[in-house]
């Protein structure tokens, strides 16, 4: 493996390949990575500096954390501050902000809140305290609901009546199509998340490229495989697979039909008034 990840950061390939995007692309080109660890890995790496001027990347959703609605936090902590209530989250929740405090604060007043690593430590906090109701606030995109729907199917397995989750999930091709409908941006073309997609398949993308006539390329966070050539120029809407090795459709598939099973049905809404 470590042999792999060498290879993914060779600087001479990394410069053949942006000389080879400079020698094919004939126009402009706006593309969007949609994922926040994509963001990081652009920037890290020098990747808008390395590739030609006539590439434009551009940032998109990226965090599920940061785009959580003030609603959302509110309805957490009104269930925190029940008599009783344990609510369970991760860190980077504590400081989102509410309408009038963030779940530290409401912490520091006196609300049994805490932050767990997973959400099967939430499981196993409802399991040590059976009178004690626990709710875990959960949040993510399509990666984390497979372990989120598979810590109710253990709390089902172990009979609690006392483990409660509360969704602030968010979809990305929803966040995509509101961004290609809201027109405020000309994007030609998506550099799409990689564990999202490890997660659901490449098939979740394809309709929007269909209907929109948009290039997709579906990738890892790694710089060498930030293979932009295909989409760069081509003129008709495709999907371009750069991570075939990762994603296995069969689990895909079963992962997904778990996330969508009956126990684990929730309403998503973004933080945003040009995705809402």
């Amino acid at each position: 493996m470590v042999r792999y990840v060498q290879e993914f950061h060779d600087a001479a390939a990394a410069r053949g390949l942006a000389a080879a995007i400079e020698r094919t692309i004939s126009r402009p080109v706006n593309l969007m990575e949609v994922c926040g660890t994509h963001t990081a890995s652009v920037f890290r790496h020098g990747i808008r500096g390395l590739l030609p001027p006539p590439v434009n990347l551009l940032s998109g959703p990226g965090c599920p954390v940061c785009v959580t609605t003030n609603a959302d936090i509110d309805k957490a902590i009104a269930l925190a501050e029940q008599p009783g209530v344990t609510l369970a989250t991760f860190g980077d929740m504590m400081k989102v902000p509410g309408s009038y405090q963030s779940l530290q604060q409401a912490k520091a007043d006196g609300s049994d809140v805490r932050v767990v690593y997973s959400s099967r430590d939430a499981v196993c906090m409802a399991r040590d305290n059976p009178r004690r109701p626990v709710v875990f606030l959960a949040v993510g995109f399509e990666t984390t609901v497979p372990t989120i729907a598979a810590s109710l199917l253990e709390a089902e397995g172990l009979g609690l009546k006392n483990f409660f989750v509360l969704s602030v999930h968010k979809l990305i091709p929803p966040a995509m199509r509101a961004l290609l409908e809201a027109g405020e941006v000309r994007i030609d073309g998506f550099i799409c998340p990689g564990h999202v997609s490890v997660t659901t398949g490449s098939a979740a993308f394809e309709p929007l490229g269909s209907t929109y006539s948009r290039r997709w390329l579906s990738k890892t966070a790694s710089p060498i495989e930030s293979r932009c050539s295909p989409i760069s120029h081509a003129s008709d809407a495709a999907m371009y697979l750069a991570y075939s090795s990762l994603l296995i459709l069969p689990d895909a598939k079963r992962i997904e039909a778990l996330a969508s099973s009956r126990r684990f049905a929730v309403k998503f809404v973004w933080a945003s008034k040009s995705l809402m």
